[in-house]
């Protein structure tokens, strides 16, 4: 044994003399090596992995971008009406999105998924890329639905048909798509943000949330509307809508006077025109007529009289049931909704549809189709008898323009933007319609409010004058606030009559059609549980006025008249219990200004005091501060709800 150490000894002794390294240090070099090789081998699989995924970064994040720009551009393109652009504008973006697909297949960015940190980058780029998927997806469907709604060659309506299989491809497109973006939104919610470059992919998630909003709001939000459009063209049961031309130069409290009326049916989605024409030769002369009313409505009641007395109540739901029960006997048809429009609608129609020919009038524009038809035309020259026939052929050319195939999303965003003025009013005695007339705010309802001040304010043509286009029209507030909440109101409705000269014979008759003197009911409506403690001085005391209507609001009104180029102010008083409501250390006002479908559109002026030692706070929207509080001046082109705070 001993002998035996000692020749080990003396061979590793013989092999350090011969330059042999030792074992141990051998075992060391090695695990050296191994180390180093591990080592560069850790550092090249980093280096491949890291640029393997700037790389494949670089292009995901430039390609999806381009993807996603594509796709607001094809949303862009659609909604105006370009479809060749839109299709083109989708094929790009199929395309980089195909390419940022491709980039996020690379080796390295799978590899990264299953690692600590970098992984939640590569989630949320599948996510977001999912989504783009999806979106990219649904926008080919968009195209389809498009296409047989706007179209030129458009499946759903043609040679005066609605097709109900089409409407019915739609509704499960539709439905698709809201599956669809569901989808997608569920993808986007997924991103987190957590990982390199996390900010990027949050930026991103938000872009794509708000397509997938805006799809919503554009394409899916027809989906009620396609419920109710089989029923609403006749399928099983026929339906006819009563159209009126409203005549915004002899003004009704609602709109214009329905001097103009079209009567269109439906059955089985088959399209035509029972009777159209000149209200006061269909009703020979605007006889009277019983029909039984409206029950509270304060403006027609008893023996209602003349249709083209129907539509006397501000509120345009009440207005036009009038005109559908006024219908029946004066036109023997009975009818199952209103759409009422005036020329200002028309003209937005004509923006949609290009000019039209006619052969009193010449080429009607959006520019010039107002003063043709409701200034021009009522020079002392005209003759009344021929205006009617040309507005016979008016109503049938813009009738066929309206109800040709084609363009038919354009048509309705056109109409659309008539809606905030109420230049387009609908009312239809089914449920399921009128809910998304009201859901749209497209139904002419005038605000009754629990809380705050209700400004609205109509005038009626008292003289049977074709003047009312020249009116203008300004409503003016000072609203002093108690503490309480509740308020003293002093509104002022200054009115000036801008017409030109009379330039017929003899002397002005002031009344009739070529007059220029005006005489209108001016018509106040107030919040519920208002009190009036003071109201104006009139000519004619008799017709001063105030009662509460069908929905509890009181009104007021009284009549003037106004002779061309002067102006006329009417000034009442009234106390509102619940003006404002507790906000914090404060109150917050609060004002329902209702508008009035004028060729002019009024302007509202408000100067609101707070209650004395309190200060009013002006936030946006327009408000100013004054000496005395805030103030505030605003087109009524729309129904508004302006609101202030006041606090000590």
């Amino acid at each position: 044994m001993t002998q035996t150490v000692r020749g080990d000894r003396a061979t590793r002794s013989a092999a350090a003399r011969h330059g042999a390294p030792p074992l141990r240090s051998r075992r060391r070099r090695t695990v050296l090596w191994l180390l180093a090789a591990a080592v560069l081998a850790a550092g090249a699989f980093a280096f491949w992995l890291a640029t393997g995924l700037l790389d494949a970064s670089r292009v995901v994040q430039a390609r999806a971008g381009e993807a996603q720009a594509s796709l607001q551009q094809f949303r862009d393109t659609l909604k105006a009406g370009d479809r060749e652009q839109a299709e083109g504008h989708l094929a790009a973006g199929k395309e980089a999105l195909a390419a940022a697909e491709l980039a996020a297949q690379q080796r390295q960015v799978r590899v990264a998924s299953a690692l600590p940190y970098v992984g939640s980058t590569v989630s949320d780029l599948d996510h977001l890329l999912a989504a783009a998927q999806i979106m990219t997806t649904s926008a080919t469907d968009a195209l389809d639905v498009y296409s047989d709604f706007a179209g030129e060659d458009s499946k759903l309506f043609r040679n005066a048909t609605f097709s109900l299989p089409a409407i019915r491809s739609a509704q499960v497109s539709v439905a698709e798509i809201a599956t669809a973006m569901d989808r997608a939104e569920a993808e986007l919610d997924a991103v987190t943000g957590d990982g390199p470059k996390g900010g990027q992919a949050l930026e991103k998630k938000e872009a794509a949330l708000a397509q997938v909003a805006a799809l919503r709001a554009e394409l899916v939000a027809m989906g009620p509307l396609l419920e109710a459009l089989p029923a609403a063209v006749g399928e099983g049961d026929r339906k006819t809508y009563l159209v009126s031309i409203l005549n915004p130069a002899e003004m009704r409290a609602p709109g214009g006077a329905p001097l103009s009326v079209a009567f269109i049916r439906f059955d089985e989605g088959k399209m035509t025109i029972p009777l159209k024409g000149q209200t006061s030769e269909l009703t020979n002369g605007n006889q009277k007529l019983f029909w039984k009313s409206v029950k509270g409505d304060p403006w027609v009641s008893g023996n209602p009289g003349r249709f083209a007395g129907a539509n006397f109540n501000p509120d345009f739901p009440v207005a036009a049931e009038q005109m559908l029960r006024a219908a029946r006997p004066n036109f023997d048809i009975r009818a199952d909704g209103v759409i009422a429009l005036d020329v200002v609608a028309i003209s937005h129609l004509l923006e949609a549809t290009g000019p039209i020919e006619s052969e009193a009038y010449g080429t009607l524009t959006a520019e010039n189709v107002a003063r043709k038809l409701v200034v021009d035309a009522y020079e002392v020259d005209a003759d009344q008898g021929e205006r009617h026939e040309d507005n016979d052929e008016l109503m049938t050319i813009m009738l066929s323009k309206l109800t040709e195939g084609g363009g038919m999303i354009g048509k309705a965003r056109a109409l659309g933007e008539a809606v905030p003025g109420r230049h387009l009013q609908m009312f239809f005695r089914d449920n399921g319609l009128q809910d998304l007339v009201e859901q749209e705010r497209s139904g002419g309802a005038v605000a009754a409010p629990e809380t705050g001040d209700l400004a609205a304010v109509y005038t009626q043509n008292g003289n049977g004058s074709k003047v009312d286009t020249f009116q203008h029209r300004t409503v003016k507030e000072t609203i002093r606030l108690r503490e309480d909440g509740s308020a003293s109101v002093r509104r002022t409705v200054a009115i000036e009559n801008r017409t030109p000269p009379y330039v017929g014979p003899g002397s002005d008759p002031r009344n009739g059609y070529f007059t220029r003197w005006v005489t209108l009911k001016v018509i106040n409506l107030l919040p519920p549980g208002a009190e009036v403690t003071k109201s104006p001085s009139l000519r004619n005391a008799d017709s001063a006025r105030e009662g509460v209507d069908q929905d509890g609001r009181p009104f007021i009104e009284g009549i003037i008249t106004i002779p061309p180029g002067e102006t006329a102010e009417l000034t009442w008083v009234y106390d509102v219990p619940r003006a404002a409501v507790r906000d914090g250390d404060g109150l917050r006002l609060l004002v329902h200004a209702e508008t009035q479908a004028t060729l002019v559109d009024p302007t509202f002026e408000l100067d609101v005091v707070p209650p004395e030692g309190w200060t009013a706070q002006p936030g946006p929207g327009g408000w100013q501060a004054t000496d005395a509080g805030a103030e505030i001046r605003v087109p009524l082109d729309r129904a508004r709800l302006l609101q202030l705070k006041v606090a000590p």
